[in-house]
């Protein structure tokens, strides 16, 4: 099975704190004291802290932006598991990275790797009430645009919208379908259904 990280799939993911200290013993060990940069950085960013405290800042400064990248850059899983391995780990091996099995267990464990059945299950279980409660808002929104005169069922009354479309497919609800699927609004109103990920 492979594996998923939770800073991935979950908007507020954190860490457990003992996860959080393994992965600065990592930095500190593995990077902060093989690159001279880092070194350099932590001793004019800390210069009233020991040489050994000032490094271990370094690395709890490099761990944060690993959690940052994976959180609060919205790319491709796989891109922001490259730039860690690339810019913070400082290993060009992982710039042909495919997999989040290939970064070492202390990172993936930051990430919150997640590749056992309960996890999977339980995340499978969340995206599917998800598109249930999506489905529900969609079907809720087709009756009030629908009385409202902004959707309408025939190609023949959306002639009052110039440059009418149908609504087809409608982000976030997975393979479920919708009541709002099939009718026709406005262009702008089209757009902005397609969009969203949910109203």
């Amino acid at each position: 099975m492979r594996a998923s990280f939770d800073i991935f799939e979950r908007p507020m993911f954190q860490p457990l704190v003992k996860d959080k200290e393994a992965a600065v013993d990592y930095v500190l060990k593995k990077v902060v004291r093989g690159n001279k940069d880092f070194k350099e950085a932590a001793a004019s960013e800390f210069p009233n802290l020991s040489k050994e405290a000032a490094l271990k800042e370094q690395a709890k400064r490099i761990v944060e932006n690993i959690l940052y990248t994976g959180s609060a850059e919205k790319m491709d899983p796989i891109s922001a598991l490259r730039k860690i391995g690339l810019k913070f780990l400082r290993d060009d091996n992982y710039k042909f990275l495919k997999r989040g099995e290939e970064l070492p267990d202390v990172i993936q464990k930051l990430l919150g790797k997640g590749d056992n059945l309960r996890s999977s299950v339980a995340m499978t279980t969340a995206e599917m009430m998800t598109q249930v409660y999506t489905k529900r808002a969609y079907d809720n929104l087709s009756k009030v645009l629908q009385n409202s005169g902004q959707l309408v069922k025939t190609e023949a009354q959306a002639m009052k919208f110039p440059g009418y479309e149908q609504i087809h497919k409608i982000p976030g609800l997975g393979v479920l379908s919708s009541d709002i699927q099939g009718l026709y609004a406005s262009k702008e109103l089209a757009n902005a259904l397609k969009s969203t990920r949910g109203p």
